[in-house]
């Protein structure tokens, strides 16, 4: 067997997921960039150290859940906030960087 197979089989499937209750607005978002870039980012967003050996996270950004997936070659942002009227009014992008 490969020798990092264990690991790899790990990362593939240690993914957390978000559980939330609707209406809410999803925003994911994708960013090319290093581990240290995806880490940078997440801290500077939530306020919060990230454990350095951290492939991915979920965290809390403005009182609100926010995930974070670090893959090979970019990371992803997950951010989900309830919606106050019902969706009937969709919002622009936040303004959160």
């Amino acid at each position: 067997m490969h020798c990092q197979r264990q690991s790899l089989h790990n990362e593939l499937h240690a993914r957390p997921s978000l559980y939330f209750e609707e209406p809410a607005h999803v925003y994911h978002l994708a960013f090319i960039g290093d581990p240290f870039e995806c880490k940078s980012l997440v801290e500077k967003l939530c306020h919060s150290p990230i454990d350095p050996l951290s492939v991915q996270g979920i965290s809390r950004l403005g009182g609100h859940p926010l995930k974070w997936e670090q893959h090979a070659e970019f990371f992803t942002v997950t951010w989900v906030v309830p919606s106050e009227d019902g969706l009937r009014n969709w919002t622009e992008s936040p303004r959160i960087l």
